[in-house]
């Protein structure tokens, strides 16, 4: 994953409530499996290896994010279990058919809580952090960034 990347998620990652989150960790996941595949099929298995188990790190959020006093608890923790399984297969046998698999249904799951997502207006987790507002500014066709509340408590707190 690219610097330019990591400094988006990051970003929004500090400005995500609780269900914007879990969108973003299925994005990551996503992320991590294609990455893995284009890796493997250029012959760097240890990066391929390296990228399923971020992949896996990424349901392993997911599982432990679930609320059990919810009906669809069960399930999706039955199926966070398998994509864990299948990802982890898929690392030993070097299968990358098991990962296109995962990655569908992280896909389709991922279009699913984007929507839950969108209804969604708590706070996000983080508080104190720093507002972000991009926007054109007086140079033709620059996009800059206005970082505000630069106060002496700015910090991260979750």
């Amino acid at each position: 994953m690219t610097a330019e990347l990591k400094q988006e998620y990051t970003r929004r990652i500090s400005q995500a409530n609780r269900s914007q989150i879990i969108v973003i960790v299925y994005e990551l996941a996503d992320r991590y499996l294609e990455e893995a595949e284009k890796t493997y099929n250029a012959g760097d298995t240890e990066e391929y290896t390296r990228l399923c188990h971020a992949a896996m790190e990424c349901v392993q959020h997911l599982l432990n994010a679930v609320d059990d006093s919810y009906e669809l608890a069960n399930p999706l923790i039955s199926l966070y279990a398998y994509f864990n399984k299948e990802i982890s297969m898929s690392c030993a046998r070097y299968d990358t058919a098991r990962l296109q698999t995962v990655r569908k249904q992280i896909a389709e799951l991922g279009t699913s809580f984007t929507e839950v997502a969108k209804a969604d207006a708590s706070k996000p987790v983080m508080e104190n952090s720093q507002a972000i507002y991009a926007g054109l500014t007086y140079g033709k066709g620059t996009l800059n960034e206005n970082l505000s509340d630069q106060g002496e408590r700015r910090g991260y707190q979750v």
